[in-house]
């Protein structure tokens, strides 16, 4: 909701403001993923406050950085799979990471999972724990609803999967961690505090923590940054500074994510 509104309000404000002779700030989004709500928030405040002309232009990761060097936006934000190794000429502020993670019920023996177990847990038509922890049981698979950002984080994670039809589907975390039982596991996003009676399943034998999850060491990691060019026009500073503001990064634990932002570029 918070997404959608932003979106529409910084686009209602171009249309107002065009033609006025403020500085223009084009923020672009290449990620799509629950970061890209606080920099919308921050941006919006922004373009309300009247001193700048405000816009968002959504871009495909792979043309993000081209973009940047030729003008069409001052800021960008994305996954920082897409990063180049050569990063002469750009300021990149580390900014999120978000994690799927795969819970199970203290009862279940499974130890841990390879990123390819996973994918067939997810996609076979009904996967047996026979061939992952020795039970006779099938793998009762539960997920959030299609279109939430839980499970959209599945494909941003691992790909865009043919995800088998028997998952059972539940509307939020509570409801998928009281479904979890021994011939259970369910996907879901990383989530920092949790009961005591669910287990994170590690993956490549890395359990998913704060400190995993923030150093992109657990293998089912997505961490975004903030990118402008070396020399940045003012209102670039400014948003900047918001979204980096400990005010700014708290929120980002609302919506699922870490914040990495350590006050170090890359």
């Amino acid at each position: 909701m918070l997404k959608k509104f932003c979106a529409i309000a910084l686009a209602l404000f171009a249309v107002i403001a065009a033609g006025a002779e403020k500085p223009r700030l084009t923020v672009g989004n290449a990620a799509n993923g629950a970061p890209v709500n606080i920099v919308q928030h921050e941006a919006l405040k922004m373009a309300f406050s009247g001193e700048y002309e405000v816009a968002m232009k959504h871009l495909k990761p792979s043309e993000a950085l081209s973009a940047l060097q030729h003008h069409e936006v001052d800021m960008l934000i994305l996954d920082t799979r897409f990063l180049p190794e050569k990063r002469a000429g750009w300021r990149i502020y580390p900014y999120a990471a978000e994690a799927l993670c795969f819970y199970i019920h203290p009862g279940n023996p499974l130890g841990s999972l390879t990123k390819a177990e996973a994918v067939k847990i997810l996609t076979a038509a009904q996967p047996h724990w026979r061939e992952y922890n020795g039970s006779a049981a099938d793998i009762q698979r539960i997920m959030l609803k299609s279109g939430s950002a839980g499970a959209t984080l599945v494909n941003r994670v691992l790909g865009n999967l043919d995800l088998a039809a028997g998952i059972f589907r539940v509307s939020n975390l509570p409801q998928l961690f009281a479904f979890l039982n021994p011939a259970a596991l369910g996907a879901g996003p990383f989530q920092p505090e949790r009961s005591a009676e669910i287990i994170a399943v590690p993956v490549h034998d890395i359990a998913p923590t704060t400190a995993t999850v923030s150093a992109g060491t657990y293998p089912l990691t997505v961490q975004y940054a903030l990118i402008c060019r070396e020399t940045p026009a003012p209102a670039v500073e400014k948003l900047l500074n918001s979204v980096l503001a400990p005010a700014a990064l708290k929120k980002l634990y609302d919506l699922n994510m870490i914040p990495v932002w350590k006050g170090q570029q890359l």
